[in-house]
C-alpha cells in the first residue's frame, strides 16, 4: 500500500513513479518519497529544512523543482536531483517578493520552467540552472497556475476570478487573450487538453471546471 500520507501533502507523477512530499512536525522537515506505481513501493526517500508549498518532477524525470520556506529564514525555489534529492540549484526570495509557489510548470521539453509565486511578475526560468529567461509582466493582476502548450509556443497564466486567465505569446511576450469566466475564487490549476483546448480547475467554497476553446 502507498504510505499514508498528512494532511497538506504535496504530490508529483514521474513516468512509472509518485513523488510524495509532506512534512513532519517532529523534526520539522519535509519528507520526500519515491513511490513505484506497481508495487506501492518506497524505491528512496530523503528529507528537507524547507516546508513545501508546490513540487513538480521535470519531463525527462532528472530534477524536482519546489518552492518552500524555512520559517523567519528563506523563501526559495530550488531543483533537486531525482534520485538523489542532492540540490543543484536554489534561488531566495525577498520577502516582499513571496506569497509561496502555488504551482509550476515545465515546457514540453523540460527546458524552462514558470513558478507562479501569487504575483504580478512572470518569470521563465531555465531549468538546469534556475537562472531568469523570460520576464512577462501580468500588471494589475496575480498569478496562481500556469501551464505550457503542447508545442511549447504558449503560456497561460490563471489568477482568481479578478485575475483572468492570460495566453501569451512566448515568442514575442505579448498577451494574445484574456479567458474570463470564473466565478467561485482563485484558479489552482490550468492544463492544455491540445493547443487549443485548455482545461481550468478553481474555487473557493464551490469548486468549478471550465473549458476553453
Amino acid at each position: 500500500p502507498i504510505p499514508t500520507l498528512h494532511a497538506g501533502a504535496k504530490i508529483a507523477l514521474a513516468s512509472d513513479f509518485l513523488l510524495t512530499v509532506s512534512w513532519d512536525a517532529k523534526t520539522e522537515q519535509s519528507v520526500f518519497q519515491v513511490i513505484r506505481f506497481e508495487t506501492g513501493e518506497v524505491m528512496r526517500a530523503w528529507n528537507s529544512p524547507f516546508r513545501i508549498s508546490a513540487c513538480e518532477v521535470s519531463p525527462s524525470a532528472d530534477l524536482v523543482v519546489c518552492g518552500g520556506a524555512i520559517e523567519g529564514q528563506r523563501k526559495a525555489l530550488f531543483a533537486m536531483d531525482f534520485l538523489t534529492g542532492k540540490q543543484v540549484w536554489l534561488t531566495e526570495y525577498a520577502e516582499r517578493e513571496f506569497h509561496g509557489v502555488r504551482d509550476i510548470a515545465f515546457s514540453p521539453d523540460g527546458k524552462s520552467l514558470v513558478a507562479c509565486n501569487w504575483n504580478s511578475a512572470i518569470l521563465i526560468r531555465d531549468t538546469a540552472t534556475g537562472d531568469i529567461i523570460q520576464h512577462l509582466n501580468l500588471s494589475n493582476h496575480t498569478a496562481t497556475a500556469a501551464a505550457f502548450s503542447p508545442d511549447g509556443t504558449l503560456l497561460v497564466t490563471t489568477g482568481s476570478n479578478v485575475s483572468p486567465a492570460v495566453v501569451w505569446d512566448l515568442k514575442t511576450g505579448q498577451r494574445i487573450a484574456a479567458l474570463i469566466g470564473h466565478r467561485f475564487g482563485r484558479i489552482y490549476r490550468t492544463r492544455f487538453l491540445s493547443n487549443a483546448r485548455l482545461v481550468t480547475v478553481g474555487g473557493e467554497t464551490e469548486g468549478e471546471v471550465c473549458v476553453w476553446d
